[in-house]
Formats: structure tokens, sequence, C-alpha cells
């Protein structure tokens, strides 16, 4: 079902999604809707995870897929930051009406500000093996790198600069933090 509300999310926005529209295009009855969301809040947030992993996981797995042979600091950084970047750009229009719908709801800015801590732990994990020792905590740098990220895949979208140009940049703040990684 979420992928369906993804879906749904891009092709119609996010304000037309609702528990019942959800049923409908999955074509599952409204009760295993609300049986598996609870509420409309519980489905943004829900859509909030998916998006947040989907990060995660593509950071994760570009480095995984470049670890054997060895990384420079500038190397794990342009992965890092690409992916980042990338992301965000595939996906912000859409997680921006999902955080602004999320906002707007009773206990929305609670629920914002926890998935958010969320993703930054979760990319405090991806960071974690590759900052310098003695250096600054995972979860600051992965704040650091979420805010700026999420501006600059906001001036690649605007169209002021290009994505890989974004990228470079968030590299740039990233590397001085960062360690290589020795070959296997």
């Amino acid at each position: 079902m979420l992928e369906v509300a993804a879906r749904l999310v891009r092709t119609e926005g996010v304000g037309t999604l609702t528990l019942a529209r959800l049923a409908a295009a999955s074509g599952v009855t409204k009760p295993i809707a609300y049986q598996h969301f609870g509420t409309r809040e519980g489905l943004l947030c829900a859509l909030y995870q998916r998006l947040s992993q989907h990060h995660e996981a593509a950071a994760t797995d570009a480095l995984a897929n470049r670890l054997h042979g060895g990384l420079s600091a500038q190397a794990v950084a342009d992965i890092v930051a690409t992916a980042f970047i990338d992301c965000i750009v595939d996906n912000g229009d859409d997680y921006a009406a999902i955080v602004a719908a999320l906002l707007a709801s009773p206990n929305g800015a609670a629920a914002s500000h926890a998935l958010r801590q969320s993703a930054i732990a979760a990319y405090g994990r991806v960071l974690e093996a590759h900052l310098k020792p003695g250096g600054h905590s995972p979860v600051l740098v992965s704040d650091v790198l979420m805010g700026a990220g999420e501006r600059l895949a906001d001036a690649v979208r605007r169209g002021n600069v290009s994505q890989e140009s974004a990228a470079a940049v968030l590299a740039a703040m990233l590397t001085p933090l960062l360690q290589g990684v020795a070959g296997d």
C-alpha cells in the first residue's frame, strides 16, 4: 500500500491522499487501510520513513559497492553526497509535500521532528565508520549533511545549480570530517 500511496502523492498530490482513497487505489477495503496505518497522519509518517530508508539504503549501497579496493576521504564524501543529492532531487517535491501535510496534522510537528531525528540517526550510522577518529559525532555530521543537502537539492530543483555542482559542494563540506577506507 505504501507504493500505491507514494504513486498517489506523485501523481495527484498529497492533498488528495486519504486512507479511503488509498484503499480504493490499492484494491482493499477501508478497514484494512485504517488497520494498517490508523490515521492519515500514520500514513504520512510511513511515507516519510519510506523515503528516509530509501536515502539511507542508497548511500549505504553506493559505499558498499565501492569499498573493495579502498576509498579516499574525498571518494567517500563524493559517494555519500551524490547519493543524498540524487535522492532529494528525485523525491524532493513529494518529501516536501509529505512534511507540509504532516506539519498541518494535529500531532504533525512532534511526528515530523521524531521522523527527522530518526533519519539523522540513520545517516549517522552510514557515516560513522568513515568519520575521523576523535572528530565530530555522527549525529552532528549527519544533521549538517541533511540540512545542507536539502538546501542544495532545493537549489537544483529551482534550476540555480546543477546536480553535480550541488553534490560537489556537499562533498567538499564532508571531506575534512572523513577518513579514507583501506582496501580489502
